[in-house]
């Protein structure tokens, strides 16, 4: 969990010891890893996206919506792909 300058977090950021495991493997490791730390982060984004329920501007709640869903499938794909490994 990585917090910005105002103080809020975010889940889904690769700590440093997990970026520095991914540069160093190859293969079906590093693909393993960066899989996994992709879905730990687009869960992340789902999350924030989430946060615009209270959102007054239509262009804000269609994006965060949008999000919600890419983000989403991109996950499912993700998974599907990790199965295959």
């Amino acid at each position: 969990m990585m917090t910005d300058h105002s103080g809020h977090s975010m889940g889904g950021m690769l700590t440093k010891e997990e970026f520095s495991k991914l540069e160093s493997s190859s293969g079906v490791t590093f693909d393993t890893l960066f899989l996994e730390g992709m879905i730990v982060h687009h869960e992340g984004a789902i999350d924030m996206a989430q946060m615009i329920k209270d959102t007054t501007t239509q262009e804000v709640n269609t994006f965060g919506l949008n999000v919600v869903e890419v983000q989403s499938a991109e996950i499912r794909e993700m998974k599907e792909i990790l199965e295959s490994l």
